[in-house]
């Protein structure tokens, strides 16, 4: 348990997207006001994952820590197991109060807690107002007329939405994996690939070629990522094959992260090799055209 008071931000945080960042700078501001010290409440598995239920994420649990800790807020995990049973109250005294050393409480309008997610932002103001804890709600955000939420952000990506998504964000969509060998066949072709398959629990976006960047050793590099099947090769399994601008190393064995910032076109077979080639250079053109550089 923290030993000073804290500013608690409440939610699931999955993606850390603008609506996410709203609740975590008020815990933030009650630092500055009070002297708090802000703490997001995180559960260690999403609550779905302990029923045995599929989950779709949009960041790791580790990526996840990692967007609220650079943010300046600290991090306490618990079990949803060992809180799943507790009432609204319950949550508040046994959790918010006993176990966190609550002085304020954050969270945004949509949020439900307590067992089956009876409770509310109402039900939580009210809880903290009788416990004498300050209590910050925040409001809807959105962009372009449409409400921030991690199930917006995942519909988009799916469809290949990319860029509205990334302003949901406040930053680039990305995922990260382990290179692994492949076919070379992007090598072959003069277009070498990184190799990555998509976490079993992570959100896959659509099927198509994508504008994307990755830092290697402190440097940005830009290029294209193929999400998808592979028509005019194997047509296996999906993964994703990113081809950087300039990049003259390997990189089998090392775990990078690959942003996405445009979807560029459909995946599609080709009737040759040639065919295949002409695209990947009107591809590359594309792409150094978005980006204004190489």
């Amino acid at each position: 348990m923290p030993e000073t008071k804290t500013s608690v931000a409440l939610g699931s945080f999955d993606g850390v997207h603008i609506g996410h960042a709203a609740v975590l700078q008020r815990a933030l501001e009650f630092k500055t006001e009070y002297g708090f010290l802000p703490t997001a409440l995180l559960f260690k598995r999403h609550p779905q994952e302990c029923f045995g239920k599929k989950t779709t994420l949009l960041t790791s649990y580790k990526k996840r820590n990692e967007l609220i800790k650079k943010l300046g807020v600290e991090i306490f995990e618990i079990d949803f197991l060992e809180v799943k049973d507790l009432t609204a109250q319950e949550f508040v005294e046994e959790v918010i109060i006993k176990k966190l050393h609550a002085g304020a409480v954050c969270c945004g309008y949509n949020y439900h807690f307590g067992k089956n997610s009876l409770g509310n932002s109402e039900t939580l103001a009210k809880l903290c107002d009788e416990n004498g804890l300050k209590i910050s709600v925040s409001p809807k955000v959105e962009v372009d007329g449409t409400p921030v939420s991690s199930s917006e952000i995942r519909k988009l990506i799916s469809e290949g939405n990319i860029e509205p998504a990334n302003k949901m964000l406040g930053r680039e969509f990305s995922f990260d994996g382990k290179v692994f060998f492949g076919a070379s066949n992007g090598k072959k072709l003069g277009f070498p690939t990184a190799n990555q398959y998509f976490a079993s629990n992570m959100v896959v976006p659509k099927i198509g070629v994508y504008a994307s960047s990755c830092e290697i050793e402190g440097k940005k590099y830009i290029g294209f990522t193929d999400v998808g099947k592979r028509p005019t090769f194997d047509n296996g399994e999906v993964r994703a094959e990113t081809h950087l601008f300039g990049l003259d190393r390997e990189l089998y064995g090392e775990n990078i992260e690959v942003k996405l910032h445009k979807f560029l076109r459909e995946e599609r077979k080709f009737p040759s090799k040639e065919e295949l080639i002409s695209q990947l250079n009107h591809d590359r053109e594309t792409v150094i055209e978005y980006f204004g550089h190489i």
